[in-house]
């Protein structure tokens, strides 16, 4: 029997920033793949999915500061929700994160998640759709721009504030 992956982080720091991690999946993982989580920053994380992730796929995580210039790219199969980075301070930035995905995507896509303000936002963060996609069971939502390369039929949501 093959041991189990249940979880991944590229790289953490308790007090600076995570940054430079890459991983690439091309067998299975049962949790949660993260790029780097970070006390005041995380940036430059790469993550290549070609394989199965049963949970969620953050680019980068951090608790202030910045969070930029991560890149997902998935080409197989994702279980949980697809973030392109994430900031827990209401006043975090987020920037230039990219996703790409060609595989199929059983939750949100999100570019640009702020967890304090429940809010997807940032600038110059992009999500394409394209290639051998076949589905996206939730929302697509970036902080910035969005191309979807000709899949109307999956849903699409402008970043909005639905407690206006």
């Amino acid at each position: 029997m093959e041991p189990q992956v249940s979880e991944i982080i590229g790289g953490t720091s308790a007090q600076g920033t995570a940054n430079k991690n890459n991983i690439i999946i091309g067998g299975s993982v049962t949790g949660n793949v993260t790029g780097s989580e970070g006390k005041i920053g995380s940036e430059n994380n790469n993550i290549k999915v070609a394989g199965n992730v049963g949970g969620t796929v953050i680019g980068g995580k951090t608790d202030s500061g910045l969070a930029s210039n991560n890149k997902i790219s998935i080409t197989g199969t994702t279980k949980g929700h697809i973030i392109g980075d994430q900031i827990l301070d209401p006043n975090g930035q987020t920037s230039g994160n990219q996703i790409t995905a060609n595989g199929n995507v059983d939750g949100n896509i999100y570019d640009g998640y702020n967890q304090a303000t429940q809010k997807v936002q940032g600038s110059n963060n992009t999500i394409t759709l394209s290639g051998n996609l076949t589905k996206v069971t939730g929302n697509i939502q970036v902080g910035d721009k969005t191309s979807n390369s000709g899949y109307p039929k999956h849903k699409y949501q402008e970043p909005s504030n639905p407690r206006r």
